[in-house]
């Protein structure tokens, strides 16, 4: 038989983001269950989000640890003008964007001493595991045009959450995506020929 504390916990993760929200500020931070309840509910998803955004599982998952500690830190400040899914998705977005600035200049300082021993075997290059196909086509595409599609499609959120976020209005926020949507399929198509080309070539070496 579960435990009286169990049973909370249990119950605790079945109430609504509003619920859990008001449930923080007053328990936070002696309490942790409706704090615990909404990182069970969304980690998984602001894992997933911080992973297309950077491309790095270890820095996706230390962006994601600092999404978490922001919310336990700022929950008691949220005014609920936009869902909390909507907030959470904010700090994810320019956590995400801070860390992108610091691997570019990480990028650009770092030198591999004994060469880019990929770029000079196109096989080995070929046959190590890597992106995806959608990766690679999304990181063809402008910083505004990754971040509208992502927030979309990956962190499932709708039209006016994803104006939120973004901090612009639905009309502009619409035909953002619809031609973000457009150029992700073209950059799509020419990921999938080049890798169809790469393939052919290693079949006839």
């Amino acid at each position: 038989m579960p435990s009286p504390s169990q049973r909370e916990s249990g119950s605790t993760r079945e109430l609504a983001d509003d619920t859990l929200v008001d449930l923080c500020r007053d328990q936070l931070p002696y309490r942790t269950e409706a704090y615990e309840a909404l990182v069970a509910r969304y980690q998984r998803l602001v894992l997933g989000v911080c992973r297309r955004y950077l491309g790095s599982t270890p820095d996706a998952e230390e962006v994601c640890q600092d999404v978490f500690v922001r919310v336990y830190r700022f929950v008691s400040g949220f005014e609920k003008r936009c869902s909390f899914k909507s907030w959470l998705m904010q700090i994810a977005h320019n956590l995400c964007a801070t860390q992108r600035r610091k691997m570019t200049r990480r990028a650009h300082f770092e030198v591999d001493p004994e060469g880019d021993l990929a770029a000079r075997n196109e096989r080995s290059a070929f046959l190590k595991p890597g992106p995806s196909v959608a990766d690679l086509a999304l990181n063809c595409l402008s910083k505004e045009d990754r971040h509208v599609l992502i927030l979309r499609y990956v962190a499932d959120l709708s039209i006016q959450e994803v104006a939120d976020v973004l901090s612009i209005n639905l009309s502009a926020t619409k035909m953002r995506l619809y031609r973000a949507v457009e150029r992700f399929q073209t950059a799509y198509a020419e990921e999938r020929n080049r890798g169809r080309d790469r393939s052919g070539s290693l079949e006839r070496d």
